[in-house]
């Protein structure tokens, strides 16, 4: 099936020529249609189910995420929880954790378990005796949590189903645990979300297609059809074949539960889920079906009716045209439909032939290399670097803003890599550009250029004004000339006392980084930079190091902090980094310092 480069204006007039020679085809061009048709018709169905799974991957994960992360914080900070976990039962506690479930959405219930005392408080304003529980499976899921290879401390969404007052409830379980000194269980927090809500989340289409999420050990936790919820998943999947037709990573043919279907999947890294649409195969092979009659009758019709007449057409008028348009899509690489008539459509890659000459000089000079083939003189303009400030350059919605930037600065415009565009401007441009109300664009705006061989340095400038614009959620353009201006008027050593201070008050967030430094402090990333080199002597990531370890070593001598709460509080949440930072810098683990510490303040003392 040939690619179609215009809207064959002309063709149209001539097709029939081609009619003559299906005639005698016939078998072989329907035999290739059906094949084509087929993947045409995989490859939408394809497109339309990963852009619902993408959508559904999402916010399901983004959704369990954050009940995830509010109810860790609960457990770990809230007062009411560490009162009851201290072994003081507040008498507003029920009525407290009734109303958490009460508005969150997801949850059906929570349950407070006193281990030692074999007590629970749940949501509904009960307060019960463990081996009187509604809920069945309570006790198992604490006997699973006693044992060395609980299923439940390796899941963080444990799916289960489960009998209360004589109603089946399908859960996805929260569990968080505290233990007491000796490492036995002492109060547990479980979380019950609702399986059901959680898949009305997901797309579903009776007997056509629907969609499921799996855990790590292929367990089905969420299922949109409501049938299949902790089955695993992979004991319904057979007969699995890569060949799909259309090239793509993420999809393949396999029969699931008896029933041929296409599968799509997306992974994510948070929770080590896996999303999977799964649609009838037998739905698209009763579309081609159905497709191929249609386009029979109407070949057989157009055969007999105009058959001489576009033999004669084809030869002595498109074959030319025809031959002329696909060399020159080719030669250029250019996509198909571009839904102009034949001769218009010579004329655009003309145009195209040359602005893509203008813009491979562009990146080369900004690049700093010399060309040969530029007699132009680029002298006194400015160098523009433009960013979109949310979304490439490829996507739907900035198609409109970017071309229209495009036109602005044409022909002396090029782009640099998928998100930026730059461009030689001159006043007027950058005035116009000014004027135009749009907020999804940041600009940076190099000095003027002087001189031929500083065209690479102002390039660099615009890039920097640009990433310096980022930083500012009011600014659209950025000039280089502000930055500086602004920069070079606050002494080096105060600018040095605010990044010491600054780096001082926050280096326990985890978080920090030159970037957020820099916007706190409402400089450019390469000033601040080029400030540490000078001035403080070392990097950035030397000098957030050297604090965090010296907090370290205050704490390890003055208080009897274990190792990771010391990582928690000097902002490394990972204990073996640090374990492994401190021996490397002070040369003894943080056990052995401590002990050292402590022994020299015994025997000053004495």
């Amino acid at each position: 099936m040939k690619k179609s480069f215009t809207n064959s204006k002309v063709q149209r007039n001539i097709i029939v020529s081609y009619i003559i020679t299906g005639l005698i085809l016939t078998g072989i061009l329907s035999l290739t249609y059906s094949y084509l048709l087929t993947n045409q018709i995989i490859d939408a169905r394809y497109k339309q189910a990963d852009s619902a799974l993408q959508v559904a991957t999402s916010s399901t994960t983004l959704l369990l995420e954050e009940v995830y992360a509010r109810y860790f914080q609960l457990f770990q900070t809230d007062p009411q929880l560490i009162l009851y976990k201290e072994g003081q039962l507040d008498i507003t506690l029920q009525s407290y954790i009734g109303n958490l479930a009460f508005n969150d959405v997801l949850v059906d219930s929570i349950l407070l378990v006193d281990v030692a005392n074999q007590t629970m408080v749940d949501s509904l304003s009960r307060t019960t005796r463990l081996s009187e529980s509604p809920d069945l499976g309570i006790m198992n899921m604490l006997d699973d949590l006693a044992l060395a290879n609980s299923a439940i401390r390796n899941l963080i969404f444990y799916p289960r189903t489960t009998a209360i007052d004589q109603q089946e409830k399908k859960y996805l379980t929260l569990t968080f645990a505290s233990r007491t000194v000796g490492g036995a269980l002492d109060k547990v927090m479980f979380v019950n979300l609702d399986a059901q809500l959680l898949s009305k989340l997901l797309y579903y289409e009776s007997d056509t297609s629907y969609m499921i999420i799996v855990n790590r050990f292929g367990q089905i936790i969420s299922d949109s059809s409501n049938q299949y919820f902790n089955d695993n998943y992979f004991d319904s999947e057979n007969e699995v074949s890569k060949n799909l037709g259309i090239d793509v990573n993420n999809a393949y043919i396999a029969r699931v539960q008896e029933v041929k279907s296409i599968v799509v999947y997306q992974q994510t890294s948070k929770f080590n889920l896996t999303f999977f649409s799964i649609s009838n195969y037998q739905q698209i092979t009763g579309e081609v079906t159905k497709s191929n009659w249609i386009v029979m009758v109407l070949f057989g019709f157009f055969l007999a009716l105009t058959g001489v007449l576009s033999l004669v057409l084809s030869k002595r008028i498109y074959s030319p045209i025809q031959r002329l348009v696909y060399q020159i899509a080719q030669m250029n690489h250019l996509n198909p439909d571009f839904q102009v008539d034949e001769f218009e459509f010579i004329y655009k890659a003309l145009d195209d032939i040359s602005q893509r000459k203008v813009s491979d000089e562009l990146r080369n000079v900004f690049a700093g290399k010399k060309t040969d083939n530029s007699n132009t003189d680029w002298t006194d303009a400015q160098i523009i670097v433009l960013q979109p400030r949310l979304v490439d350059l490829n996507q739907s919605q900035n198609l409109k803003t970017s071309e229209h930037i495009w036109e602005l600065f044409k022909p002396n415009i090029t782009l640099i890599d998928e998100y930026t565009l730059a461009a030689f401007a001159s006043m007027e441009q950058i005035e116009s550009y000014e004027q135009w109300n749009n907020d999804t664009w940041i600009a940076g705006i190099s000095h003027p250029v002087e001189k031929s061989d500083q065209i690479n340095k102002c390039f660099k400038q615009a890039k920097v004004a640009c990433e310096f614009a980022f930083t500012k959620d009011d600014v659209k353009v950025q000039y280089y000339s502000t930055i500086v201006s602004n920069e070079s008027s606050e002494p080096r050593l105060q600018i040095k006392n605010q990044l010491h201070s600054y780096i001082v008050e926050n280096f326990h967030d985890s978080q920090m980084s030159i970037d957020s430094l820099a916007q706190a402090l409402g400089y450019s990333i390469g000033y601040v930079r080029q400030i540490f080199k000078e001035e403080m002597g070392v990097p950035y990531n030397e000098y957030l190091i050297v604090a965090r370890i010296d907090e370290a070593k205050r704490l390890l001598e003055q208080t009897e902090l274990s190792a990771k709460e010391i990582g928690d509080r000097i902002g490394i949440s990972d204990t073996r980094y640090f374990y492994t930072v401190f021996k490397n810098r002070i040369g003894m683990t943080a056990q052995e310092y401590r002990k050292k510490k402590r022994e020299e303040t015994v025997e000053t003392s004495e």
